[in-house]
């Protein structure tokens, strides 16, 4: 049966630096296609380490829903190809947001979803927003303030206002009926250069939004309205 080791490093052979370096190299590239797939290459770079992945393990690592546990990372926006088999010259610049609860609720087009949103953005772009829109019931009664649903979107300036909050009733008092929340944004370059950067990742937890009540002086027969606002945490 014959070696797969280096002709220097045969049984019996002096080790030599170069046989060394050899033997370390190939052990190397042995763990990396073992833990990556066949036809990884991992290489050391002055700032740091490049891992090159074959296109059929791309979604695996680089995000996609194989291999990750549902709870972990919520909000992550992850690179996914939709069809592999037949890739587009949009695939490296489409998203799609991990699984995250607002209010003990998912939206209803990440990637817990059965239809879950793919965001492709545009080519040479700027700081692009992916966020949430999130609907409130602002009707009076025992459920105002509390999560309808929510949604995730997309678009290169964001929500309407943004960065601004909707306002709510400077009438009634009653809370705003949308609330957002930013969950990253991404800069991309041409498709030529194909690179994608994505500053920072605003969301990474899951969130509770809080209704809250502050007294404001106007003409009211008690002299006074509570108005009802909204609030974002993390959990």
């Amino acid at each position: 049966m014959s070696s797969s080791l280096p002709n220097e490093v045969q049984p019996g052979a002096p080790i030599t630096a170069r046989s060394h370096n050899q033997i370390v190299q190939q052990e190397r590239k042995s763990q990396v296609n073992s833990l990556f797939g066949r036809g990884s290459e991992l290489t050391q770079l002055s700032s740091g380490t490049s891992l090159r992945l074959p296109k059929r393990s791309r979604r695996r690592f680089m995000g996609g829903a194989a291999g990750v546990v549902a709870t972990q990372f919520p909000f992550q926006l992850y690179q996914h190809t939709p069809d592999p088999d037949n890739p587009t010259v949009s695939d490296w610049r489409t998203f799609r947001v991990r699984g995250g609860l607002v209010n003990n609720q998912h939206p209803d087009n990440d990637d817990t979803a059965a239809i879950p949103l793919d965001i492709v953005v545009p080519e040479s772009s700027t700081l692009y927003k992916v966020y949430i829109e999130v609907l409130i019931d602002a009707a009076d009664g025992p459920q105002q303030g509390t999560v309808v649903s929510s949604t995730i979107m997309h678009g290169s300036t964001g929500w309407p206002l943004f960065p601004d909050q909707p306002d709510g009733s400077s009438t009634t008092g009653a809370p705003p009926d949308k609330f957002y929340v930013l969950i990253g944004e991404i800069t991309t370059s041409d498709d030529t250069a194909q690179t994608v950067t994505i500053p920072q990742q605003n969301l990474q937890r899951n969130g509770w939004i809080d209704m809250v009540g502050f007294e404001v002086t106007c003409n009211t027969p008690d002299g006074f309205l509570l108005m009802k606002r909204l609030s974002f945490r993390t959990i």
